[in-house]
């Protein structure tokens, strides 16, 4: 394991989920010196993570015990985590003591999750949560255009439009990703996911109902109204700019400050292989 140098903000658990977040900050974070150890959830995490430690999912106690046994100050957390079928997880003793916080999660969307888990790891049991920024500051999106192709004034306006859209959605825990054409809202993000939904845009041009010729359309992505910023920070990978260009869209737009791009300079270099530009739009603002 290669610790370089010790954050002068204290030790960092990262407790990694699903996807290759997780591998990117542990690379950048290691590489700039940061104290991490790295906690894999068992079924989760990718395989070519660089783990200190495995956990299952129901192993709470051993966690916060392995916690302890670290000297971990602060925790952050990364990727994909999903609400288990909860009757088949085998708690251990210390997850049963905050169970009733756990079984929370089984109710409303991702910002509830969020705040259950912030409730356990920061109010029951006294550690810090720190997000991605206090671990790959680079990584988090700056304001301006990012790719060799701009936005042109149409597209400024589809942004404006997606950006005031997510405002509006964010109460309903909805709508951190959406799909914008001609002012007009084409696609939503839900449950499935930014990809997937960017997806479903190049089977509608498929199916006629998209009469535009491509590249048209913009995927506008934004932190919701309130987002926990620390736990569920949106992201835009190279992944991303590779379905957009499937779907025949022109270009990404990303809230400057609130998405993660990962890692920027391939998430750029994809975009310009694709022809697609992408832009960070000022919070609160059309343009850039």
């Amino acid at each position: 394991m290669n610790r370089k140098g010790i954050n002068p903000g204290g030790r960092i658990a990262l407790v990694a989920g699903e996807g290759e977040l997780p591998c990117h900050l542990v690379r950048a974070g290691r590489e700039a010196g940061v104290d991490l150890v790295v906690y894999g959830i068992d079924g989760l995490c990718a395989q070519s993570l660089e783990t200190d430690h495995i956990f299952g999912l129901g192993e709470v106690g051993k966690l916060k015990r392995q916690l302890a046994a670290d000297n971990v100050e602060k925790i952050a957390f990364s990727g994909r985590f999903y609400r288990p079928d909860y009757g088949s997880v085998a708690w251990d003793a210390g997850a049963i003591a905050v169970l009733p916080q756990i079984l929370k999660t089984k109710v409303g969307g991702d910002d509830n999750v969020s705040r259950v888990i912030s409730d356990v790891f920061s109010s029951s049991w006294g550690f810090e949560i720190v997000g991605p920024s206090d671990i790959a500051p680079h990584f988090v999106s700056r304001a301006g255009v990012l790719s060799d192709k701009r936005p042109s004034r149409a597209q400024l306006r589809d942004i404006a439009t997606g950006i005031e859209a997510i405002a509006g959605l964010g109460k309903y825990d909805i709508g951190q990703a959406l799909v914008v054409h001609d002012q007009r809202v084409i696609a939503v993000e839900a449950a499935e996911g930014t990809d997937q939904m960017v997806s479903r845009v190049g089977l509608l041009r498929e199916q006629g109902r998209l009469r535009a010729k491509p590249p048209s359309g913009v995927l506008v992505k934004a932190a919701k109204p309130n987002q926990e910023m620390r736990i569920d920070m949106p992201v835009v990978g190279v992944e991303t700019v590779r379905v957009a260009a499937a779907a025949g869209l022109a270009g990404i737009a990303v809230a400057a400050g609130q998405v993660l791009l990962v890692t920027p300079e391939d998430v750029c270099a994809e975009a310009n292989r694709n022809g697609l530009f992408v832009v960070g739009i000022d919070s609160g603002a059309g343009n850039s």
